[in-house]
């Protein structure tokens, strides 16, 4: 029965990217064209408005086939430092950080972790992003790595709104923020696990949230 609906729900995904990927091409011209009208510039607006509407639906359902497909890894020794420097200059750069001040603390010589670079990638952008957007008013990011015996510990913490207690962070459309989908720390939660690791957190409502991932280390190479 979970084969079936996870085929058919695969089925509607499609179908719905395939429209909305018709829209997004037929709006761009749309916009291209009004770019010689005299007053394009309020309908441009208007167009550009739309365009993010279209890309935040794509992005929930790319959000939905992470969740629908079976997770394939392809690890290779990662460090989490450099990582999470390159996260952070792609998705948080300076010019944007609007009273965000970032701290990092990274222990000497931190062995590297077994991961796909790719799907590990994917976890750092969503609690640096997340941890960014619970701070509109500013405050400090802190990342952190650390080792914890034969593991690899990563913590992305904030001084923002916090997390409700009565909200179950990991679970499927569970989430605090109006306008958010509840499906990236399920992601996220699926990947480390995959990873044979951990992720918890800690959070207190008006005070900040520290999210702590541990993985393993990488084998350190014999000379």
């Amino acid at each position: 029965m979970l084969a079936e609906w996870g085929l058919y729900t695969s089925k509607v995904i499609h179908e719905i990217a395939n429209h909305l990927n018709g829209m997004s091409t037929c709006v761009q011209l749309l916009k291209r064209e009004m770019k010689f009208r005299a007053d394009y510039k309020p309908t441009i607006n208007t167009i550009d408005d739309l365009l993010s509407e279209i890309g935040d639906l794509q992005n929930l359902l790319q959000e939905l086939r992470e969740i629908n497909r079976p997770l394939k890894l392809d690890c290779l020794p990662v460090g989490l430092a450099t990582l999470a420097a390159r996260v952070l200059d792609k998705i948080f750069p300076a010019p944007v950080r609007h009273g965000v001040q970032v701290r990092k603390d990274f222990s000497e010589n931190l062995r590297p972790v077994m991961a796909d670079p790719k799907k590990l990638e994917q976890v750092l952008i969503n609690l640096i992003k997340n941890a960014g957007e619970a701070m509109p008013d500013g405050g400090y990011l802190t990342l952190r790595g650390y080792p914890e015996g034969n593991h690899v510990c990563f913590e992305v913490e904030d001084t923002g709104v916090g997390i409700p207690k009565d909200i179950r962070v990991f679970h499927p459309f569970a989430t605090s923020k109006p306008e958010g989908t509840g499906l990236g720390l399920c992601i996220v939660h699926e990947i480390i696990t995959g990873h044979h690791g951990t992720i918890e957190y800690v959070s207190t409502v008006g005070s900040g949230t520290t999210f702590k991932i541990s993985l393993p280390a990488a084998e350190q190479s014999e000379n």
